[in-house]
C-alpha cells in the first residue's frame, strides 16, 4: 500500500489523533486535534510521518500485513511491539 497516496487529500484539514497505550502503562492520553501539513513516508518505507508543521510530525508505524487500514476518514495502525494502536480520524 502506498500510504502517501493514499492519505494524500487529508493534507491541509484538521485531524484528531488517539494513541492508546494496550499495555496500560500509562494514563490515556487525550485527543489531540492537528492540522495536516503533509505526510511523508520514512526512507525504509516503516514510518508514515504526519507532518503538522516544518519540524513537527508524529511517526506511525505502518504494516502491509492488516494492522494498518483506513476505513473512511478513520486510519488505525496497530504498533504490536509497543503495544501502542494510533488512531487518526478526519475532521
Amino acid at each position: 500500500m502506498n500510504w502517501t497516496e493514499e492519505m494524500q487529500g487529508w493534507a491541509g484539514r484538521f485531524i484528531e489523533i488517539r494513541i492508546e497505550d494496550q499495555a496500560g502503562d500509562d494514563p490515556i492520553a487525550q485527543p489531540r486535534i492537528e492540522m495536516l501539513a503533509k505526510l511523508r513516508m520514512s526512507d525504509d518505507g516503516d514510518v508514515l510521518e504526519w507532518y503538522f508543521n516544518d519540524r513537527q510530525f508524529l511517526a506511525v508505524p505502518v504494516y502491509n500485513d492488516g494492522r494498518t487500514v483506513r476505513e473512511g476518514k478513520l486510519f488505525r495502525s496497530a504498533d504490536e511491539g509497543n503495544k501502542l494502536v494510533y488512531r487518526i480520524a478526519l475532521i
